[in-house]
């Protein structure tokens, strides 16, 4: 869970670095997703000014152009508190499916149909 506060343009910078950073240090040659990311705004509750709103719209438009679940939240009045856990622990179940799987599982169906079964 990658959290920034659009009060800082440095806070959400950050963000986008540590994403990419774990992109390629987690990067799978198989095609697989890479470890389970959610992306965090908090601090909602605050009346932000433009250049700050701005800050809010990066985070948005970062996780939505790579897939990226991304919430709006505030510890303040713990709104959408829930719904990012929620989120997170939904990418993490399905990244676990994922990584079960084994490549070479088309190996195994085609030996299962030459031994006919």
């Amino acid at each position: 869970m990658l959290v920034f506060a659009p009060t800082s343009s440095e806070s959400i910078d950050t963000v986008i670095n540590v994403f990419n950073f774990i992109a390629y240090q987690f990067r799978d040659t198989k095609g697989r997703k890479t470890l389970p990311v959610v992306i965090v705004a908090n601090k909602v509750d605050l009346e932000l000014p433009e250049e700050q709103f701005a800050n809010l719209q990066r985070g948005a438009t970062f996780a939505k152009e790579r897939g990226i679940p991304y919430f709006e939240t505030s510890a303040l009045t713990e709104k959408g508190i829930d719904d990012a856990f929620t989120g997170m622990a939904e990418r993490i179940v399905a990244w676990k499916k994922e990584m079960q799987k084994e490549p070479d599982d088309l190996f195994k169906k085609l030996k299962r149909k030459l031994q006919g079964k």
